[in-house]
């Protein structure tokens, strides 16, 4: 198959949607496919990273900033439905296009299907807010009535796969899934990750939260994404601390977060990653899109959630890590906790094969 993958990372956006269609694609290329990318140059794009991947990226320019504070697109839908024409127009051969925005609609898809009906179309999305045409549909987050969130808003004949036992993990994560073990506890180490650039700031409050806190014998590790404007500063308040160590842009997350006890970062797609390592959080709020899964997840009983970060203060980030010292069954629960949201881990393997058993069945007829 050759596929076409349609995502986006900014400032503004984050890198999450980049991250997983990444793993989507390293999984896809691992069983002889092909993948192409489809990006738009806004500030904060991870353009560069994903060539640096091996992968070809068509570039599409041109940003309205008004439009792209309203819906994340930077232009209108059908411009970019157009210039995503263009680009597919340049591929001899195109089987699927994977879709994870949250600005593109079924207005979009039905663009490109007008444009070749025999595209197959592959949409990741969690917010359920509007509807898509589509063969395969994922949302893995955590939500106790999927099939009622998208009611009338799929095809009746999309393939439909829900929830974080289908979460796009990279190997790394699965391979550590394997032979993890509940946390005891007992936390000696803890971990700082509030994504690839945390625009809010929140690392730097999490540090000068944890310098108020007498935890000489606990290892504290800083983990700076690649698109974080304060990098710098980042790393200049963790100098002269013994026991705070600062890591920028990691390549093995997984291992980082097998060594530690507790992690305390951000929603989103992070979170699969520390419920499969059976990893204890505490948990900040940074988007809109983060809201429910971290509510979902709290429900569960797999995270603590200090709520949306402009409400959380360093006394509140105090607050939750001295609980979390104090109260070693509370955390080892919470580690049984994560391991039993993920369940009967599926990934990707499964939609993968769907795909291919849907390009075979279009190809015969």
């Amino acid at each position: 198959m050759r596929v076409v993958i349609r995502a986006d990372a900014s400032l503004l956006i984050g890198t999450g949607h980049i991250m997983r269609c990444l793993t989507l694609a390293e999984k896809l290329i691992a069983n002889q496919h092909e993948v192409v990318f489809i990006c738009r140059e806004h500030a904060g794009n991870m353009i560069d990273f994903i060539r640096s991947k091996g992968y070809k990226v068509y570039v599409l320019f041109g940003v309205d900033h008004k439009e792209n504070s309203l819906n994340w697109l930077g232009v209108n839908w059908d411009t970019d439905a157009q210039q995503t024409v263009d680009c597919l127009k340049q591929e001899s051969v195109v089987d699927w296009v994977v879709v994870d925005h949250y600005a593109i609609d079924w207005r979009w898809e039905k663009q490109i299907l007008l444009y070749r009906e025999a595209i197959r179309i592959f949409v990741i999305d969690d917010l359920a807010d509007r509807r898509h045409i589509c063969d395969v549909f994922l949302d893995q987050n955590l939500n106790q009535n999927s099939l009622t969130r998208y009611k009338n808003k799929l095809p009746d004949t999309a393939t439909t796969y829900f929830g974080p036992s289908y979460a796009l993990l990279r190997n790394e994560f699965i391979i550590a899934h394997k032979l993890v073990e509940p946390r005891n506890g007992n936390i000696k180490s803890i971990t700082v990750f509030y994504g690839g650039n945390d625009s809010t700031g929140e690392t730097l409050k999490a540090i000068r939260a944890l310098k108020q806190l007498s935890l000489e014998q606990i290892k504290i590790k800083i983990i700076v994404g690649q698109n974080n404007p304060k990098r710098l500063e980042i790393m200049q308040s963790c100098l002269n601390l013994r026991n705070f160590i600062t890591e920028d842009h990691v390549s093995n997350m997984a291992e980082l977060m097998k060594q530690t006890d507790l992690f305390i970062g951000a929603g989103g797609s992070t979170t699969w990653e520390r419920c499969i390592l059976g990893v204890p959080s505490i948990t900040t709020v940074l988007a809109d899109n983060q809201k429910e899964i971290t509510k979902a997840v709290e429900h569960y009983g797999a995270t603590w959630n200090l709520g949306e970060h402009w409400t959380v203060t360093e006394t509140t980030i105090i607050q939750a890590i001295r609980y979390a010292v104090n109260h070693p069954l509370e955390v080892h629960k919470m580690s049984k906790r994560c391991l039993a949201v993920i369940g009967n881990y599926q990934g990707s393997s499964v939609i993968i094969n769907k795909m291919m058993s849907l390009t075979e069945y279009k190809k015969s007829k």
